[in-house]
């Protein structure tokens, strides 16, 4: 009997080869869709997950501040040690941070990720090396520094050697490896990426560092207990009000997480399913409608309901199966095309996305819950109809001409959304056009940078100097172009405004030759921390002083080290040219502070070259380096200037092809929803051609009737997203929201899509004969 219903199907199907093959790319799409977002958010949750022993007990503590628009920032190491000594509702409190060292291991020269620990951080954790002891409260003391290193750190590089015999050169410094961390130990969730790990200097003369902390409660002491203990930490630190503290466990952070990506990925999967099922369900009625004399002839031949429900859902298994096969093609396609994309720049997560049994699982059960979707419904809807009545000549199924029934506001929601995710789309590739437009207002192209150690200031700029073809030189804390530090400004009149703080030399303005438009640079008495003068950029003049003359104006400056009031001597000009961005707050403008060599642990060397900085690169390194007393990077700051990523880049044109997915799948439902209307009107339209109407009279009314509801929806879903991204990015509507070009191409988008749909559901209308149809009353 099954093999019956089989082989009726398949030649069933064969009949219907249009709506089929519709019908079974839109499920395949659907399918694939579904699986291969699944996967990928079961990788992406398992990256994150920390394995850590009680992790209920285990938290985080930050700083955040509304008025500077920063929800988590990290603590400074003095007011993490404020907490160390005062604070009782936690077993542990620890403080890290990591940044990219040179190190040398033998001949080999490399960058790697240093991490930088208190005395408490692995016992916070529950870790113990694998191999070797744990860093100690003495090690951060010890005249020559020690080391734990990952495993993978150490079998790359120490294969056979047990630790304690172990040496490695970090910045020109040796260092001894006295510990092996388990295989298990990282978490990216958290910020613990390093490959070496030691302890935090604790020496008062060195500059405050920003650390991230991570805590262990007390048995016994719930979670907001003792964030109010910290945020009362927080207000006694901070008593301006700018900065305030919390504590929050980790499960909730990745609670958060987790639903923000089941939301982000499962949510529009499961809506390409759910649209993909009601768009063939509309087909596989619009069918039911042509069967109708068919399944009248089997009903009066005996068959009973049941029989003929039982042979449209093998019908309807049939087609879910062949697209469930299909659909897991597509769902190994999409995960290789991602993991090639993310291989680049994140390859421990791209080699997760692999295909397994539990993707088949997944798969095969997707493609029973879309067969049930939209399989069931049609069959026991179809099978409901009275056969003598059908015999008689009375149509089963009866259409509204003017009025648009419910399944027609399903295809206008799904038109909308579609519309929302391919603007939003386009939104964001504009967006990230505008970013890589962005250029350096200096000499960029003549300008090599290095970092390097305060201990090593006096000895790299004189190196450096002496290249031949490099004009001048000068220190800054970090690079110009809103990537520094943000601070908050408040003039004396109120007004308030957020700014990339750059500490630099007096020589810098004339070394990267950004010019001083008015006021004067900093001179040499003023490069210590006790003269509070500044420089502002000109859009931040312009944004705190409209119309108005900042010289010599008083700004108080806030910040995580705290507040202090400055001086305004001078404006220079912006360090980027901005395009259409320069009025949207993406990139913070600039104020200049004077450098200060005592407090600075590290600078970048900036040195002005006479020619191409590249050719410069390697003569620079090589001075920098001599005596090895620090390997040294240097590069050219062209190279250092972009402001897209590529894990952004990706991301954007993931957006985009799931808007183009959903306005395919959009154009599936109009088919399926127009099919099912000219096929319950066929009888109508047999009528009208009999009477004198030709069949392009017929195709204008169908199509003038679709368009109306076609036009609202692209309509509706445009001012939809113009509303939603002006309220919550309203950088996008600036860029690109006043851009007709995109809402033109936007509009075709649409109206290609909705074209094909409406030109294949609409084309039996042009080959009707009247009298045929009419016969079959």
């Amino acid at each position: 009997m099954l093999l019956t219903d089989i082989r009726y199907g398949v030649r069933s199907l064969l009949r219907w080869r249009l709506g089929a093959g519709v019908a079974i790319v839109t499920l395949t799409i659907a399918i694939g869709a579904a699986t291969s977002l699944y996967v990928f958010l079961r990788a992406a949750l398992a990256s994150q997950t920390p394995r850590i022993d009680d992790l209920e007990a285990v938290g985080r503590i930050y700083a955040s501040s509304r008025m500077l628009g920063v929800e988590r920032a990290p603590l400074s190491s003095i007011d993490l040690q404020s907490l160390l000594d005062t604070a009782k509702s936690f077993d542990v409190i620890a403080g890290y941070t990591s940044t990219d060292h040179a190190i040398r291991l033998g001949a080999l020269t490399a960058t790697v990720s240093v991490g930088h620990v208190t005395e408490h951080f692995f016992e916070s954790l529950r870790v113990r090396p694998s191999r070797g002891r744990p860093l100690t409260s003495d090690d951060g003391r010890a005249p020559e520094p020690v080391v734990v290193v990952t495993d993978s750190f150490w079998r790359k590089h120490f294969a056979d050697r047990d630790p304690g015999d172990a040496t490695l050169n970090i910045d020109g410094t040796n260092a001894t490896v006295v510990g092996v961390l388990p295989p298990e130990f990282g978490f990216p969730f958290l910020g613990i990426t390093a490959d070496v790990w030691m302890r935090m200097p604790t020496n008062a003369d060195v500059t405050p560092l920003q650390v991230l902390v991570i805590a262990r409660l007390k048995n016994g002491v719930s979670w907001p207990a003792a964030s109010a203990e910290v945020d009362a930490h927080g207000r006694a630190r901070h008593p301006d009000g700018l900065w305030s503290w919390r504590a929050i466990p980790i499960r909730d952070d990745l609670d958060k997480r987790a639903g923000a990506s089941a939301l982000l990925f499962l949510g529009p999967a499961f809506v390409v399913l759910l649209i993909g099922c009601v768009n063939v369900s509309c087909m596989l009625l619009a069918r039911g409608i042509e069967r109708h004399g068919e399944l009248n002839v089997r009903c009066a031949l005996g068959a009973t309901r049941a029989r003929i429900v039982r042979q449209l859902i093998a019908e309807h298994l049939l087609l879910a199966t062949v697209a469930g096969v299909f659909g897991c093609v597509l769902a190994r396609g999409i995960l290789e095309v991602i993991s090639a994309e993310l291989a680049a720049f994140q390859a421990p997560f791209a080699s997760e996305l692999s295909v397994d049994t539990e993707m088949l699982a997944v798969a095969l059960g997707v493609t029973v819950v879309a067969s049930m979707l939209f399989g069931t419904l049609p069959a026991i809807r179809i099978s409901k109809h009275d056969v003598a009545s059908s015999l008689k000549g009375v149509p089963a199924h009866r259409a509204g001409f003017a009025d648009y029934r419910p399944i027609d506001l399903v295809v206008f929601i799904e038109l909308a959304l579609a519309v929302v995710l391919v603007v939003v789309a386009a939104m964001w590739l504009a967006l990230f056009a505008e970013l890589k437009r962005i250029t350096p207002a200096f000499a960029a192209d003549q300008i090599v940078a290095a970092r390097i150690a305060a201990s090593d200031r006096t000895t790299s700029l004189d190196a450096t100097m002496s290249v031949p073809g490099v004009a001048s030189v000068a220190l800054v804390s970090s690079l110009p172009g809103g990537r520094a530090p943000a601070v908050q400004l408040q003039t004396t009149s109120g007004r308030v405004g957020r700014a990339a703080r750059v500490e630099v030399e007096p020589s810098f303005f004339q070394t990267i030759g950004l010019p001083i438009l008015r006021g004067r640079s900093f001179d040499r008495s003023e490069t210590n921390a006790h003269v509070n003068t500044v420089v502002v950029s000109q859009r931040l003049a312009s944004n705190l002083w409209p119309g108005e003359n900042p010289l010599e104006g008083t700004v108080i400056v806030r910040s995580a080290a705290g507040t202090s009031s400055a001086v305004v001597i001078g404006v220079c000009a912006d360090a980027l040219n901005l395009g259409a961005l320069a009025t949207t707050g993406v990139v913070s403008p600039d104020v200049y502070v004077p450098f200060d060599p005592d407090r600075a642990t590290e600078s970048v060397l900036l040195a002005r070259v006479r020619g191409d900085a590249h050719a410069f690169v390697r003569p620079i390194e090589a001075v920098l380096n001599q005596g090895g007393s620090r390997p040294i990077r240097a590069t050219a700051i062209a190279d250092e200037t972009r402001f897209v990523r590529e894990e952004s880049l990706f991301l954007v044109r993931l957006v985009g092809a799931f808007g183009l997915v959903a306005l395919g799948l959009a154009a599936t439902g109009i088919f399926g929803v127009l099919s099912q209307a000219v096929s319950q009107r066929t009888t109508e339209f047999a009528v009208r051609m009999a009477v004198g109407a030709t069949p392009g009279d017929i195709l204008l009314m169908v199509i003038g009737r679709e368009a109306k509801l076609i036009a609202a929806a692209v309509i509706a879903g445009a001012a939809g997203t113009f509303l939603v991204t002006r309220i919550v990015f309203a950088e996008l509507t600036v860029v690109s929201g006043r851009d007709f070009r995109l809402w033109i191409a936007v509009a075709v988008l649409c109206a290609g899509f909705a074209a094909a749909a409406l030109s294949l559901a609409t084309r039996r209308i042009v080959y009707l004969d009247p009298w045929t149809a009419l016969r079959r009353l």
